[in-house]
C-alpha cells in the first residue's frame, strides 16, 4: 500500500438524478444525466471548486425524446468543448437520437448544435481517442410486451468536421445481421442467444444481442463492446463500421478456491449471515461497463461483471391483465430451491443439501442454460454476474479476475452493509441470492504514470473499489471508499490532474438511487517533490548607460554532466542574447550591447544547498577571438515576417549594428567529445561550438536572404534547415534541444507563422509545433514531427502557448516543458513525456495529404487526422508549479539526472525591470522511473541477430581479435537488419537477393591477415563501430577476399558466409560480451578456430579520424570538423622484399577526388589521367613512411585538421621518380579507390581502426596484405 493513491472525499451535491457524467476541463463543468417530472434533462454543475460543486441548471431534452441515457464530452482544442447526449425515443424500440451542445451552452437558452438519428435505445456513447468519431451502443431492448425486439447496432458518427452542419450522412452503422446465420455456432461457443417474442418466435441474433458499453484499443482503430445479456464482447472495426467478431466470455467456476460467493439471503444463523463459500455453480460474467488501458504496448480491457437477466414485463402493473405481473410474458430467472429446478443426481448427489435455503436454495440462476444432455434436469447451474472485475487481453482472453475479493473486502470493511440492496443496515444480506455486490461501473485513470481501475458497486452500500493495474495479470487492491448517503454508483468519471480544477486528479461518482454526485480527490502519500536551490552572489556583467548594474542570469538551457568526485551534481547552462527590454514597435533595447553569450558550468551541493560556478566559457566566432553578441542578424523585410529580426537599439534609442552571427541561445546539449550544440530563436539556428566556445558552424534555414551564395557573400550560416522555419514568430524560434545518439532534436517554441503575415495570426492561433531532427554527423535534416500544445485559449501570462526545454530519454522518447508565464501554483509548468513512435515524419510530403489551401500550422487536430498526420504522443509527468517550482515565470531548462530525477532552471531575464526574480535550480524527484533507454548488447536466442542500445548516447561495439588459424585473408563484416529475425527490406535470410542486400549494408570490421609481420601483436588489433541505438545487426565473412571484390564481381557470392551450424559459433561470455568463432573450410574443418573474435558493448569514442572506416572503399582518415594541430604517431611493419613507401594525400571528397586549385571542388577523379601525380603532389608533407624488411619503425609528426586523407603505397619506389616527368621509370602506386588501381583490385585493407594492410604486387599479387602494415594514433 506504500506509494499508492488514496481517494479522499472532496465534495458532493444532490441532483435531479445522477447516473452518467462527463467533465469538460475548459469550462470546469460536470454534465450529468437526470430527470425532472418524467422529463429527461442534462444537468450542468460547476466544479471549479471541487469542495463546493454548484448546479448551474438543467437543459430540458423532452423535445428530443423520452429518456437521457448517456453523455460524453470532447475537450475543445482551439474552440469550445463538445457535449454529446444519447436520448431514447418516446417508444424505446424506435430509433433514438444523439444531440450535440456547446459545453458553454447558455442554460437559459440552450440551443443544440446538431442532432442525428441512431439505433433503438442508445445506451452509451463515447468519443474516440482522437476525437474524430463518436460511437454509440444501441442496446435495442425488447418492448415490455415482447412483441418487438429491435436489432442491436453500433452507430459511428464522424464528428471530425463542422458540428453545425452535422447530419445523418455522417452516421455509419455497424450491424449484427451478418451473425444471424451463425446462431448455432455462436451458441456452441458459449454466446447466450435465448430471446423469444411473445408469439413464440425466436429472436434473431441481431435482435437478441444487447450492446451496453464501449472501450477503444490503444490505437483507436478497434472497439470492444460489452453484450451483457449475452455474456460476450463484440469487436468492431471503426474504419469500416463492421462488427468483425463476437467473443464469448466463458463462465466463472465458483467451486474453485478464491471464487467463493455468499449465495443465500437466508443464512443469518450461520456466521451471522456472511458465508462466502465455494459451490458447484458457474457465474456468467455479463459485464456492464468496460474500460481499456495500455501496458507493455498492448491493450487490456477491464470489465465490471454486474450480471443481468431478461424479464418481460419488467415490473408489475406496467401492462394490463393478464400480463400485469412481472415476468408473465418472459422470465428466465429461477431459484435453485424451486421445484422447477431438478438437479441431476449424478452430478449433484447432495442435491437436497444444496437446495436448502441457507445454501443454494435462494440463489437466482438462469433457466436458459444447464441441461447439457437434454434430459430435463440441470447438469450445470449458471448464476448472474461474476461479483468481480476482470481484465481481458486484446483477443478477449481472460488474464485476471478478482474472484471473491469484493465480497471479502466489503465483509471486512462494511459488514453491516454486506450485500445490502441499498445503503442501509436493515437490508443486510438481501442481495446475496442475486449478484451480490453487483459491480456496475468501471473507469481507468492514470496517476503519476500508473494505471488504476475504479469499480463502482451498485449494492452492498455502494462505493468504489480501487486497484493498481501495473501488472495486468495481477492487479493489486488499493482502497475501498464510500460516502454515507451515496447509494448505487452507476457512472464513474476520472479527471486527470492536468484537467482538474485544482490540479489534483479527481473521481466523479454518479449515484443512481441517492441522486447524488460525489467528488473524490486522489492523493498520493508520497507525491513527486521538488527541492529548490538558488544562485547567490552572481557576478556582475556590467553597468548600463543609465547606471543599472546587471548581473549574470538569463539561463535558458540546462544539461547534466554527471556527479563530481565530491558528490556534487554537475551541470552546464547558458545565457540567452543578454539583458534587453520590451520593444517599441520593432525596436528592442539592449542594455549591454556588447554582451557576449556564455556557457556556465556549475555544481550544486545538495547537502548544503550551495551552487558554485566552476567555469564560464564565452562564445566566439570561427576565428576563436571575435566574441559573439546577442544582437539581431538582419532585417530584409517587413517587421514580423520571414528572415526579419527586430531592430536592436541602445537605451537612448540609437540603432545598433546587426551581428550576422548574433545568437539568442535557448538550449544546450553536450556531445561525447565535449562540443556544445545549441539552438537559437533568431534564424532559428543550430549552433555547433567546440568545448572552448569557438563556433564550428551554424545551421540555418534555406533562403536567399541568408544564403551567402545568393546574398552577396554575407555568411549567416550553412543553409540546411527547411525554409519554412524562417517564418518563425519573432523571438519564438528554436527553444529546446535534445540529443539522442547522433540525432539532435530542435523544438520550435511556438507555431511557425505559416503562411507568413506581419500580424503572426497563424502562429498565435496554432497549437502545431514542429520538432526538427538533425543528424550531427551528416549535418543534414532527417525528419520533422509535430507536437500539439494542450490549450492556448487563455490570455496574458496564463496563455500556455510555448515550449520551455526538452531532454532525451532514449528510444525516441523525450521529456518536454510546456509552459505559461505565470509564477504561482496556478501556473502551467507542465512536463510531458512524448514519444516519436508512430508519429508522422512530416519532412516527407508523401506521408500526408494537406487539404487544399491550408498549411500544417493551420490544421485543427481533427484536420491533422484527416491529413494522415499523427503528432507525437504525450503523457503528463508533472506540473512543476504545483509541486513548488514557483516564483519564476520562465522555466527554460530541463535535464535528466537519473531515471526518476529531472533538473529545472529558469530564465530571470537578468532582472532588467528591477524585479528580484531568483535564478533557481529545481531538482524534481518522481515516484516512478521515466522510460530511460538502457544500454547494452543482446542476442536473439533463436538466431544470430544482435541488438545494441546506447540509451541516449551512441552505442558502440568493440571487436577484438582472439585467434586466427586460417591460411586465408578473410574479411569480417557487420550489416544492419530490420528486425530480430534478420530481415532486410522484406527479404528473409536464405531467400534470393538476401546476400546482395546484406552486402549493400555491410561495413568492414577488418581483414584478418594470415601472416603477421615481425613485431606486430595481433592481439592489439581491435575495431570500434557505431550503431543506431536499438539497432539489429548480423555478421558475415568473405572468404579470402573482400566485399569490394564481391561487388566488383571478382569474388563469387558463394564465398560470402553467414552464420550456420557449419560456419559460426556464438558464445555468451559475460554481460554485453560474446565470442564469434568462424569456420571457413580450411585446416580442421570443425574446430571453428579459423577466426575468433570477441564483441563487447562499449561507450568508448571512436578513435580520431576513423568514422568513415568500414564503408566501401573508405580506408580513409576523416579529420573534417577537427580544428587545430593534431599529433600523429605512425608505426610501420614490413613483410616484403620491395622497399615500399606509404603516405597520405589530401582528397576533396569521400569518392577520392583531388582538388588541385584549392577551390574546394574535385578536379581529378580516381582513374583519370594525372590522378597518380595529383595524389603525390597533394601528399602530406613529412609523412613519407618507410621501414626495413622484417623491421618496425615509428614516426611522429603534426597534421593540420579539417581535412580528409587517403593512404597510398608506392611499390618499391619513391615520390621523386613519379614527379620527375619521366613516366618510364614510374613505380606502381596503389590507392583505396579501386578505380585508381590497375584491374580495379584491392591493394589496401582495413585491419583495425586507423590500421591498414598493404599489398605491393600488381593485381593483388599474393593477396597477403602484410607487405606493409601501418598503425596510426591521433590526438588533438
Amino acid at each position: 500500500m506504500n506509494n499508492q493513491i488514496q481517494l479522499k472525499f472532496a465534495g458532493n451535491i444532490t441532483l435531479d438524478g445522477a447516473e452518467i457524467s462527463d467533465f469538460d476541463p475548459k469550462t470546469k463543468r460536470l454534465f450529468l444525466t437526470g430527470e425532472v417530472a418524467g422529463k429527461p434533462v442534462l444537468q450542468v454543475v460547476d466544479i471549479s471548486d471541487p469542495s463546493k460543486p454548484t448546479k448551474i441548471g438543467n437543459i430540458d431534452l423532452s423535445n428530443f425524446g423520452a429518456g437521457i441515457q448517456s453523455v460524453a464530452v470532447r475537450k475543445g482544442t482551439t474552440g469550445n468543448s463538445l457535449v454529446a447526449v444519447a436520448i431514447s425515443a418516446t417508444n424505446r424500440t424506435e430509433p433514438g437520437k444523439v444531440v450535440f451542445f456547446d459545453a458553454m451552452v447558455d442554460i437559459t437558452n440552450p440551443i443544440a448544435l446538431a442532432q442525428v438519428t441512431v439505433g433503438a435505445l442508445p445506451d452509451m456513447l463515447t468519443f474516440s481517442p482522437d476525437g474524430t468519431k463518436l460511437l454509440v451502443a444501441n442496446e435495442g431492448e425488447p418492448s415490455e410486451d415482447y412483441t418487438i425486439d429491435p436489432e442491436a447496432s453500433i452507430s459511428i458518427i464522424d464528428v471530425s468536421g463542422n458540428i453545425g452542419v452535422l447530419d445523418n450522412t455522417k452516421v455509419a452503422t455497424a450491424t449484427f445481421t451478418a451473425f444471424n446465420a451463425q446462431e448455432a455456432s455462436l451458441k456452441q461457443q458459449g454466446v447466450r442467444i435465448f430471446g423469444k417474442l411473445a408469439n413464440g418466435t425466436n429472436s434473431t441474433v441481431a435482435q437478441d444481442l444487447e450492446p451496453e458499453y464501449i472501450a477503444f484499443s490503444g490505437d483507436g482503430k478497434t472497439a470492444f463492446v460489452t453484450l451483457q445479456d449475452n455474456n460476450a464482447f463484440a469487436k468492431v472495426d471503426i474504419a469500416t463500421a463492421t462488427v468483425t467478431d463476437i467473443l464469448p466470455l466463458g463462465f466463472k467456476d465458483h467451486s474453485l478456491p478464491g471464487n467463493g460467493i455468499d449465495a443465500s439471503d437466508r443464512d443469518s444463523t450461520i456466521n451471522g449471515g456472511i458465508n462466502i463459500k465455494n459451490y458447484p455453480i458457474f457465474g456468467m460474467y455479463q459485464p456492464d461497463a468496460i474500460a481499456s488501458f495500455e501496458s507493455g504496448g498492448k491493450t487490456y480491457y477491464v470489465t465490471a461483471n454486474e450480471g443481468d437477466s431478461r424479464i418481460r414485463p419488467t415490473g408489475d402493473d406496467i401492462l394490463v391483465a393478464p400480463n400485469d405481473t412481472e415476468g408473465s410474458i418472459f422470465n428466465e430467472e429461477v431459484r435453485i430451491g424451486s421445484s422447477a429446478v431438478i438437479l441431476d443426481p449424478t452430478v449433484f448427489p447432495n442435491a437436497t443439501e444444496l437446495k436448502n435455503n441457507a445454501n443454494l436454495g435462494r440463489l437466482t440462476i438462469t433457466n436458459t442454460l444447464g441441461d447439457t444432455d437434454g434430459d430435463g434436469d440441470y447438469d450445470k447451474l449458471y448464476a448472474y454476474g461474476a461479483r468481480s472485475f476482470s481484465v481481458w487481453d486484446d483477443t478477449g482472453k481472460l488474464v485476471f479476475d478478482s474472484g471473491d475479493q469484493f465480497e471479502k473486502i466489503t465483509a471486512a470493511q462494511t459488514p453491516t452493509l454486506f450485500n445490502a440492496n441499498e445503503g442501509v443496515a436493515s437490508q443486510f444480506d438481501t442481495r446475496s441470492d442475486n449478484k451480490g455486490p453487483e459491480p456496475e461501473a468501471v473507469t481507468i485513470g492514470y496517476v503519476n504514470g500508473k494505471a488504476y481501475a475504479f469499480i463502482g458497486l451498485e449494492r452492498a452500500g455502494g462505493g468504489v473499489m480501487v486497484y493498481d493495474l501495473s501488472n495486468p495479470t495481477k492487479p493489486e487492491f488499493v482502497q475501498y471508499v464510500r460516502t454515507e448517503g451515496d447509494i448505487s454508483p452507476e457512472g464513474l468519471k476520472f479527471i486527470p490532474a492536468a484537467d482538474s480544477p485544482n490540479g489534483k486528479a479527481l473521481l466523479a461518482v454518479s449515484n443512481e438511487v441517492s441522486k447524488t454526485a460525489t467528488l473524490y480527490a486522489i492523493e498520493t502519500p508520497n507525491s513527486p517533490k521538488i527541492t529548490n536551490y538558488t544562485f547567490n552572489n552572481l557576478p556582475k556583467l556590467g553597468t548600463t548607460s543609465t547606471g543599472q548594474d546587471i548581473f549574470l542570469g538569463g539561463f535558458s538551457g540546462l544539461y547534466f554532466q554527471g556527479i563530481a568526485a565530491n558528490g556534487n551534481l554537475k551541470f552546464v547552462t547558458h545565457t540567452d542574447r543578454g539583458p534587453n527590454g520590451e520593444p517599441t514597435a520593432e525596436k528592442r533595447p539592449f542594455l549591454l550591447p556588447n554582451f557576449q553569450p556564455e556557457v556556465v558550468s556549475f555544481e550544486v551541493n545538495r547537502s548544503t544547498g550551495e551552487i558554485s560556478i566552476t567555469k564560464r566559457t564565452g562564445l566566439f566566432r570561427q576565428d576563436g577571438t571575435t566574441p559573439l553578441t546577442g544582437l539581431p542578424n538582419l532585417q530584409p523585410g517587413a517587421a514580423n515576417t520571414a528572415y526579419t529580426d527586430e531592430v536592436g537599439v541602445d537605451l537612448n534609442g540609437n540603432i545598433l549594428p546587426n551581428d550576422v552571427l548574433g545568437a539568442d541561445l535557448e538550449g544546450i546539449v553536450v556531445a561525447e567529445n565535449g562540443d556544445f550544440w545549441m539552438v537559437d530563436e533568431y534564424r532559428p539556428a543550430i549552433y555547433h561550438f567546440n568545448s572552448n566556445g569557438k563556433l564550428i558552424d551554424r545551421f540555418i534555414p534555406l533562403g536567399d536572404a541568408t544564403d551567402n551564395r545568393k546574398n552577396g557573400g554575407t555568411f549567416f550560416g550553412t543553409p540546411v534547415i527547411p525554409a519554412v522555419y524562417a517564418q518563425r514568430r519573432a523571438n519564438r524560434g528554436f527553444e529546446a534541444v535534445a540529443l539522442e545518439g547522433r540525432k539532435l532534436y530542435a523544438f520550435i517554441q511556438s507555431a511557425i507563422d505559416n503562411p507568413d503575415n506581419g500580424g503572426d495570426t497563424v502562429s498565435r492561433a496554432s497549437r502545431n509545433l514542429r520538432i526538427l531532427e538533425f543528424d550531427i554527423v551528416s549535418k543534414q535534416v532527417t525528419g520533422e514531427y509535430l507536437y500539439l500544445l494542450d490549450d492556448i485559449t487563455a490570455s496574458g501570462n496564463a496563455k500556455t502557448d510555448k515550449i520551455g526545454d526538452a531532454v532525451a530519454l532514449g528510444n525516441g522518447k523525450f521529456a518536454v516543458v510546456e509552459r505559461d508565464d505565470l509564477s504561482t501554483t496556478a501556473s502551467n509548468k507542465l512536463i510531458y513525456q512524448i514519444d516519436l513512435a508512430g508519429a508522422t515524419n512530416i519532412n516527407n510530403p508523401a506521408n500526408f495529404t494537406l487539404p487544399t489551401g491550408k498549411t500544417i500550422e493551420q490544421l485543427s487536430a481533427l484536420e491533422l487526422t484527416t491529413a494522415n498526420i499523427k503528432p507525437v504522443s504525450k503523457s503528463l509527468i508533472a506540473n512543476a508549479a504545483q509541486l513548488g517550482y514557483t516564483g519564476v515565470e520562465k522555466l527554460e531548462g530541463l535535464a535528466l539526472v537519473a531515471p526518476n530525477t529531472l533538473a529545472l532552471i529558469n530564465d530571470n531575464d537578468f532582472n532588467v525591470t528591477g524585479s528580484n526574480t531568483p535564478a533557481k535550480l529545481g531538482i524534481l524527484e518522481l515516484l516512478n522511473d521515466l522510460p530511460v533507454a538502457q544500454t547494452g548488447l543482446t542476442k536473439n536466442s533463436s538466431n544470430d541477430v544482435f541488438n545494441i542500445s546506447g540509451g541516449v548516447g551512441i552505442p558502440r561495439l568493440q571487436v577484438s581479435l582472439i585467434g586466427n588459424n586460417s591460411t586465408f585473408v578473410n574479411e569480417l563484416c557487420v550489416f544492419t537488419v530490420d528486425d530480430a529475425q534478420g530481415n532486410i527490406n522484406g527479404i528473409s535470410p536464405g531467400q534470393n537477393g538476401y546476400t546482395e542486400a546484406a552486402l549493400e549494408r555491410a561495413k568492414v570490421v577488418w581483414s584478418a591477415i594470415a601472416n603477421n609481420p615481425n613485431g606486430l601483436n595481433r592481439n592489439e588489433l581491435s575495431r570500434l563501430l557505431e550503431f543506431e541505438s536499438g539497432g539489429n545487426f548480423r555478421f558475415l565473412l568473405v572468404k579470402n577476399s573482400s566485399i569490394d571484390a564481391v561487388k566488383q564481381g571478382k569474388t563469387s557470392l558463394g564465398d560470402v558466409l553467414f552464420s550456420s551450424e557449419t560456419t559460426q559459433k556464438i558464445t555468451l561470455v559475460g554481460a554485453n560480451e560474446f565470442t564469434l568463432s568462424w569456420e571457413d573450410g580450411t585446416g580442421n574443418i570443425s574446430d571453428f578456430k579459423d577466426l575468433e573474435v570477441k564483441i563487447t558493448f562499449t561507450n568508448q569514442q571512436l578513435p580520431l579520424g576513423s568514422k568513415l572506416q568500414g564503408i566501401s572503399q573508405a580506408e580513409l582518415v576523416d579529420l573534417r570538423g577537427v580544428f587545430g594541430n593534431i599529433k600523429a604517431e605512425f608505426t610501420l611493419y614490413r613483410e616484403a622484399g620491395f622497399d615500399n613507401l606509404v603516405g597520405f594525400y589530401k582528397i576533396a571528397n569521400e569518392n577520392g577526388g583531388i582538388d588541385i586549385n584549392n577551390d574546394g571542388i574535385a578536379d581529378v577523379l580516381p582513374g583519370q589521367t594525372g590522378y597518380i601525380q595529383a595524389a603525390i603532389n597533394q601528399r602530406i608533407s613529412g609523412v613519407d613512411l618507410t621501414v626495413s624488411n622484417q623491421g618496425k619503425a615509428t614516426f611522429n609528426t603534426t597534421l593540420v585538421g579539417d581535412s580528409l586523407l587517403a593512404p597510398f603505397i608506392i611499390a618499391n619506389g619513391r615520390p621523386a621518380t613519379i614527379l620527375d616527368n619521366n613516366s618510364n621509370n614510374d613505380p606502381a602506386v596503389y590507392f583505396p579507390f579501386l578505380g585508381a588501381n590497375p584491374g580495379q583490385v584491392d591493394h589496401i585493407r582495413l585491419l583495425g581502426n586507423n590500421t591498414w594492410g598493404f599489398e605491393d604486387l600488381p593485381l593483388g599479387g599474393d593477396k597477403d596484405y602484410n607487405d606493409i602494415v601501418l598503425q596510426m594514433k591521433l590526438t588533438v
